[in-house]
């Protein structure tokens, strides 16, 4: 160690890092730990079931908003974020 102008400087010459995957909850689907599981298996895990009612859903939407005004917020937000990755798939 040494130190220079009332800093400490260390030089590391090795880190050991523990397997972090291993250490990753079961996945619920039975799959490996981390391990990505389909829509339908996620659904069902969930309880998720089909809506056959769109009535059901407004219900669920408060009467203020304007579901124009959510898609088009949605679209730029997608389209920043594909923008983001995009550059810094080029860089």
């Amino acid at each position: 160690m040494t130190e220079a102008g009332g800093e400490c400087m260390v030089e590391v010459k090795f880190v050991d890092m523990p397997d972090l995957e291993s250490q990753l909850p079961d996945s619920p689907d039975g799959g490996a730990p981390g391990e990505s599981i389909s829509l339908e298996a996620l659904a069902k895990q969930q309880g998720v079931t089909a809506v056959w009612d769109l009535d059901e859903i407004s219900r669920l939407w408060p009467v203020n908003d304007d579901a124009d005004e959510l898609l088009a917020f949605l679209f730029r937000e997608r389209a920043a974020r594909r923008a983001r990755v995009r550059k810094g798939a080029a860089q």
